[in-house]
């Protein structure tokens, strides 16, 4: 998960996925604020943790920290709302990046900065919108800004939930329905990744 704008969907994209992954995964914490650890209740001084069975957690500053990644078929990073040479080193290991990216001006430009560092390193740039309100007019003529940006696949919008932007840190996600709309945008994507 990559975007410069903070706010977008980048931890709970990263929980979501990894809550419906099918196979061994492992959550990455490359946040400053450690979003991730603190969603699942670790320890501050914990740097690895496991969830449950096939999910574990770890938590990186560096790019060395990766290394501890590499025995899992699935890895979900979720990093810092900057670019930095973590950042990129993220990207030229990664087969896919996902940019999660809110119906706002500042947020779309942001992805678009993010699309056109990060090209060089992936093969594949998917734009998620999230928090997408269908009854918002200024949501459908920005969704057409977004899908405008020319060779980047697009998932499908996640719904604005009020209940998501106040969630809990309680390690579970106990609103099924934000998991239901996350499943509904990634399933044809999780296939053509498994």
């Amino acid at each position: 998960m990559i975007n410069t704008k903070g706010g977008v969907g980048k931890t709970t994209t990263a929980i979501c996925m990894a809550e419906l992954s099918r196979g061994r995964t492992v959550l990455v914490d490359a946040t400053q604020d450690k979003n991730l650890k603190a969603y699942y209740q670790v320890p501050p001084k914990k740097r690895k943790h496991k969830i449950r069975e096939n999910l574990d957690l770890i938590s990186i500053s560096s790019s060395p920290g990766l290394r501890s990644a590499l025995p899992y078929p699935f890895v979900i990073i979720d990093t810092q709302p900057f670019l930095n040479e973590l950042t990129f080193h993220i990207a030229k290991n990664s087969d896919i990046i996902i940019i999660p990216c809110i119906y706002d001006l500042w947020a779309i430009e942001s992805a678009k900065i993010c699309i056109e560092a990060l090209s060089r390193y992936s093969q594949r740039i998917c734009l998620l919108p999230t928090k997408y309100r269908w009854y918002w007019k200024k949501h459908h003529q920005r969704f057409g800004v977004m899908r405008e940006m020319i060779g980047i696949e697009m998932l499908e919008p996640i719904p604005f939930i009020r209940s998501v932007e106040n969630i809990s840190f309680d390690g579970t996600i106990s609103n099924t329905n934000i998991l239901k709309y996350y499943r509904k945008s990634l399933e044809g994507f999780y296939e053509t990744i498994l």
